[in-house]
C-alpha cells in the first residue's frame, strides 16, 4: 500500500524540496488507493486524510489516511448495450473476469480495451465504450453494464509526418504499421508510435487523425520533435576483470552513409567507434549496421576491431572484422547468419607450460568462420526485466576450407526467466549456459586457446578470479575447457528509481 503513497518524508527535506505536503499530491494518493482497493472489489472503500500540525516542531505536520475497506463484490451479471455488429457472445468473450468472480478495476480497464481493439480493427476509430456499476450492498454483488457507441468506421486517406527536420521520411514511414487504405486503427496507429519512440530518434511522438473531404477517410498525422543523436563519452573504469581502462566512445544512431550533404545524418543507420586503453587491454572498433538493407527488415552488422588482451597466462592480439544479417521472425523470435575473419597472436604464454603445449597455441592462426545464431526473447525491458525470457543458440564453423588455420566448431545455447513478486519489489532472475567445442575431421590440430572456455570473474562465475575456472595440465597451468556449463539464481530489489540490489 506503501507504494501507492506519494505523500511522505524525506530525510533531505533540509536541503532540497523532498518531503513537502501538497493537497494536490494528497488527493492524487486518494484515488490512487481508491483504485488499488478496487482492484481487490472493495467498492464500499473510502478515505479520508486528517492533517495534523506538531506543536513542538511547526515545519513539521502528520499524515493519517484514515481509511474503510468494507466487504469485496462479486460480478452478478455482465451486460452490453450497442455494439451490434458483433454478437453480443462475441463480446462477452473478450470480458477479462467472469460472473462470480471478486470484481477488478484493472481488468474492467482491460475489457474496455479490447472491445476497442477488436472495433479498431474494422476503423471505428472514434469508438466510446463506457461502464457502469450497479451494486447491490445487501448481497455485495454488482452488475457492469458495458455501453458502447461505435460511431463511423473510416479508411485511412493519408498519412502525414512532421517535424523531421534530420531523419528522412522514409526511415520513419517503414516503421509504421499502417497503410493508407486501410482502416483507421488507433491499436496500430499507437503501436507505430511506440516503434518510433523505441528507435530513440525522437524526445516525443504525438499522433492524431483528422477529417478529410472524402466521406468515410481520414488523415492520419504524426508529429515528432526530434533530439540530438550523436554522442561522444569519455571515461575511466577499473574492474577486477579489466584493470584500469580509459574510454572513448562516439556513437551517431541516426547515420546516413550515403548522404554527405545532409552531414550524414537521418538514414536510420548506426555507426560507432569504441577505443579502449588499459593496462591489461587495449581495443578499437569501428561498427555499422543497417536495420533495412535493400529496402526489407534486413540488418546488415558490420564491424573492424583490433585487440590486444594481456591475461593471466599469456597474451593475445586480434584483428578482424564481422559480417553478419539479422532477420526478425514475428514479435519475438530472430535468425542470424554472418561471417567472422580474425587474425590472432598468442604469444608471452609461460614457460611453465608445457613446450608441446605451446607451441600448439602460440604463435600466429587465422579464424575463419560461418556463424549462426537463433533467439526467442520476450522479456519486457531489454535492460531491466521484470518478466519473461530469453533463450538463444549459437552455432559456429571454423574450417582450413574458408581459410581458417584449423577445423573446428562451437555450439553455445543460453536460457535466462524472470519472474516478479510483490508487485515488482523482489525479481527472480534463474539462467543458464551450455557450451561446446571441438576439432573436426582426423589429424586435426588442436582448438585453440582463444576458442576454448573459461569462467570466473564478475560477469562469469562470481566469488572465483577472472578465468580461473578451467581444467588443468599436469603442472596446474589452465588449459581451457572443451565444453561448459554454468547457472545463476538472483533476487534482486529495487534501491532507487533504476538502482537495483541483489
Amino acid at each position: 500500500m506503501s507504494d501507492e503513497i506519494q505523500t511522505s518524508h524525506s530525510y533531505l527535506n533540509w536541503v532540497l524540496d523532498w518531503g513537502l505536503y501538497e493537497d494536490v499530491t494528497a488527493d492524487q494518493d486518494k484515488i490512487r488507493l481508491r483504485n488499488l482497493y478496487w482492484t481487490k472489489g472493495y467498492l464500499d472503500f473510502s478515505v479520508k486524510i486528517d492533517v495534523k500540525k506538531l506543536p513542538n516542531k511547526p515545519d513539521y505536520v502528520d499524515v493519517v489516511f484514515n481509511i474503510t475497506e468494507g466487504q469485496p463484490y462479486k460480478i452478478s451479471e455482465i451486460k452490453i448495450n450497442g455494439g451490434d455488429i458483433f454478437p453480443t457472445e462475441e463480446l462477452i468473450k473478450l470480458m477479462k473476469f467472469k460472473k462470480g468472480e471478486v470484481y477488478n478495476y484493472k481488468k474492467e480497464e482491460e475489457s474496455i480495451e479490447a472491445i476497442k481493439r477488436k472495433f479498431n480493427k474494422l476503423g471505428y476509430c472514434n469508438i466510446s465504450v463506457k461502464t457502469d456499476l450497479a451494486p447491490d450492498y445487501k448481497t455485495h454483488t454488482v452488475d457492469i453494464i458495458f455501453t458502447i457507441t461505435e460511431g463511423q468506421a473510416y479508411n485511412i486517406r493519408n498519412i502525414n509526418i512532421s517535424g523531421n527536420k534530420i531523419t528522412k521520411d522514409y526511415v520513419i514511414r517503414r516503421e509504421l504499421p499502417i497503410q493508407p487504405g486501410e482502416p483507421v486503427n488507433n491499436t496500430l496507429i499507437d503501436a507505430g508510435k511506440s516503434r518510433l519512440m523505441a528507435m530513440n530518434y525522437f524526445n516525443k511522438v504525438e499522433t492524431y487523425h483528422s477529417a478529410t473531404p472524402v466521406a468515410g477517410e481520414k488523415d492520419v498525422n504524426y508529429e515528432i520533435e526530434e533530439k540530438a543523436t550523436a554522442k561522444v563519452s569519455v571515461g575511466a573504469g577499473y574492474s577486477s576483470d579489466n584493470s584500469l581502462v580509459g574510454r572513448l566512445s562516439l556513437v551517431e544512431s541516426n547515420f546516413d552513409i550515403t548522404d554527405p550533404y545532409s552531414y550524414f545524418r537521418g538514414g536510420g543507420q548506426r555507426l560507432s567507434f569504441l577505443g579502449q586503453v588499459g593496462l591489461e587491454r587495449s581495443d578499437a572498433v569501428l561498427a555499422f549496421s543497417e536495420p533495412w538493407l535493400f529496402g526489407i527488415p534486413l540488418r546488415l552488422d558490420t564491424k573492424g576491431s583490433f585487440h590486444i588482451r594481456d591475461y593471466p597466462n599469456w597474451s593475445e592480439q586480434h584483428l578482424g572484422f564481422d559480417l553478419g544479417l539479422n532477420k526478425q521472425i514475428g514479435e519475438f523470435n530472430s535468425i542470424g547468419l554472418g561471417y567472422v575473419f580474425d587474425r590472432v597472436n598468442v604469444y608471452s604464454m609461460g614457460k611453465r607450460y608445457s613446450q608441446g603445449f605451446r607451441d600448439d597455441m602460440t604463435g600466429w592462426s587465422t579464424k575463419s568462420a560461418f556463424k549462426l545464431n537463433l533467439q526467442r526473447d520476450t522479456r519486457d525491458d531489454l535492460f531491466n526485466p521484470t518478466s519473461g525470457y530469453v533463450v538463444g543458440t549459437d552455432g559456429l564453423l571454423n574450417a582450413q576450407a574458408l581459410g581458417g588455420s584449423s577445423n573446428y566448431y562451437g555450439l553455445d545455447g543460453s536460457a535466462h526467466g524472470y519472474w516478479n513478486f510483490l508487485e515488482k519489489m523482489l525479481i527472480l532472475h534463474v539462467g543458464g549456459k551450455v557450451g561446446a567445442t571441438g576439432p573436426m575431421g582426423s589429424g586435426t590440430s588442436a582448438v585453440p586457446i582463444y576458442q576454448r572456455y573459461f569462467l570466473g570473474g564478475q560477469n562469469s562465475l562470481r566469488g572465483f578470479e577472472f578465468m580461473a575456472v578451467s581444467p588443468l595440465d599436469d603442472g596446474n597451468n589452465p588449459t581451457g575447457g572443451l565444453s561448459m556449463l554454468s547457472g545463476t539464481i538472483e533476487i534482486s530489489h529495487p534501491i532507487y528509481k533504476w538502482i537495483r540490489g541483489a
